[in-house]
This record gives structure tokens, C-alpha cells and sequence, in this order.
């Protein structure tokens, strides 16, 4: 799910990523577009390192908040771009966080 953090008039200030981030207390997947040409892998980068920053060494994979990153070969639009991967690390994740094995 990508939030989009811009200001709209009208209707109050709006949270900044690092603070969601701060906040999060579920597990977080990071399907990035590898080749995306206007958010960088940097960023996800920059993302990792705040969740880490918040909730330890990848909020321990058992915790309340973790996170599992997933480069798609891809650009901006991986889900267009690259379903067949975007469904795999879905479903992996969902395996995860739900402890059972694909159906």
C-alpha cells in the first residue's frame, strides 16, 4: 500500500512517514521497483533504516513490527510492471505474518 504524504488545504496537517513508521505496530512489506526512475531505491533504504531505528534490529522478526524488503525487478509501477513477482512477495509475506504454508 503506498501513502501519499502531501499537505492538502483543508484538511490539517499530515503525518510524515518517519512518524508512521514510529508508530507502526504491524509488519511492514517493502515492494520496491528496483529501476524505479523517480523514488530510488535509496529511499526504501532510507526506510529500512528508520524501521530499524524504531524498532530494533528489523523489530525481531517475531515482534509486533518488522519488516521484509523485496526489490521487484521493476520501475515505478511494479504491480503493473511485475505481477507475477508483486503476488510472490505478497503471498510470502502473508506466509509470514499468518505462520502457514501456501494454498
Amino acid at each position: 500500500v503506498f501513502f501519499r504524504v502531501i499537505p492538502r488545504k483543508g484538511r490539517g496537517e499530515q503525518p510524515l512517514v518517519d512518524d508512521l513508521l514510529r508508530e507502526l505496530k504491524t509488519p511492514l512489506l517493502l515492494a520496491w521497483g528496483r529501476e524505479d526512475p523517480w523514488i530510488r531505491p535509496a529511499a526504501a533504504d532510507k526506510i529500512e533504516m528508520l524501521h530499524a531505528e524504531f524498532h530494533g534490529d528489523n523489530g525481531g522478526s517475531d515482534g509486533p513490527s518488522w519488516l521484509q524488503r523485496v526489490d521487484i525487478d521493476a520501475g515505478h509501477c511494479p504491480h503493473d510492471e511485475n505481477p507475477v513477482a508483486v503476488n510472490k512477495a505478497i503471498l510470502d509475506f502473508a506466509e509470514k505474518v499468518f505462520d502457514v504454508t501456501s494454498v
